[in-house]
């Protein structure tokens, strides 16, 4: 056997595991793009479209940061937030570090219930204010069409006020028991 025979299995494994190492290299450097601070902001300071920056974030893809920091396409609904702590420059805004005192309202043809989240729930969803969600009672009967008129801090969990049509509400309402409580399971596709 030659040298060139010799070498030839270990080139082969080296090749491959290059390979290997090159791929799982690429799958954990996906780019995505979430708001951070431009400069230091105070606690109680107002968030400015100049406050705030995009910045790339890479990490594997099996990681979520969607669920803990606010995706650069909701910047506008940072706008007019104040801050709740202090956040030096090139900070990752989280949901978390914004007061939630922004408030939309309901429409003509809209009706408004309240909805409450434990602390945990809140912390693993991700939905912010004129957001649609989807809800449904104990019973599994589902409230479709709900939009997130604020959401609030009640003692140890969270108070969410929804806007649903009228009309919904009326069917909702007739196919379940009044005292079942309703739960947001999740985001809900782009409504018009």
């Amino acid at each position: 056997m030659n040298h060139w025979q010799k070498l030839g299995l270990p080139v082969a494994l080296g090749i491959c595991a290059a390979f290997l190492n090159w791929q799982s290299i690429s799958r954990k450097l996906e780019p995505r793009v979430y708001v951070a601070t431009k400069a230091n902001v105070k606690p109680g300071e107002m968030l400015t479209k100049e406050s705030l920056t995009p910045i790339n974030l890479s990490y594997a893809s099996e990681v979520s940061l969607e669920n803990t920091l606010v995706p650069w396409s909701k910047v506008t609904s940072l706008i007019g937030r104040y801050a709740q702590r202090n956040l030096p420059a090139s900070t990752p805004l989280t949901q978390f570090d914004i007061a939630e005192a922004n408030m939309s309202e309901k429409a003509d043809s809209e009706d408004e219930i309240e909805v409450r989240m434990t602390a945990n729930e809140r912390q693993n969803s991700l939905f912010f204010v004129n957001d649609w969600v989807n809800t449904r009672n104990e019973e599994g009967v589902p409230l479709d069409g709900c939009r997130v008129l604020s959401v609030t801090r009640c003692k140890e969990d969270y108070c969410v006020r929804l806007a649903v049509n009228a009309d919904q509400l009326r069917k909702f309402n007739s196919r379940t028991q009044p005292d079942s409580q309703l739960r947001i399971y999740g985001r809900a596709g782009l409504q018009k």
